[in-house]
């Protein structure tokens, strides 16, 4: 799937060198990878532990 986005170009920017991306496709993609992993790590957390994990933007 392809699309159009309208990004900020400072937080695309910061994003690129935060993950040593060469390409803003290839920044949006390891910025997915990561928040696709953290979801499994907070659900296999979950399954193992029991524990009740909250998010982290909760207010």
């Amino acid at each position: 799937m392809s699309g159009t986005y309208r990004l900020r170009p400072s937080t695309l920017s910061a994003a690129k060198r935060a993950l040593g991306a060469a390409t803003a496709t290839e920044t949006i993609e390891r910025a997915l990878e990561l928040v696709v992993f953290r979801q499994r790590l907070v659900d296999g957390t979950r399954a193992m532990l029991g524990v009740p994990i909250g998010s982290p933007d909760a207010d």
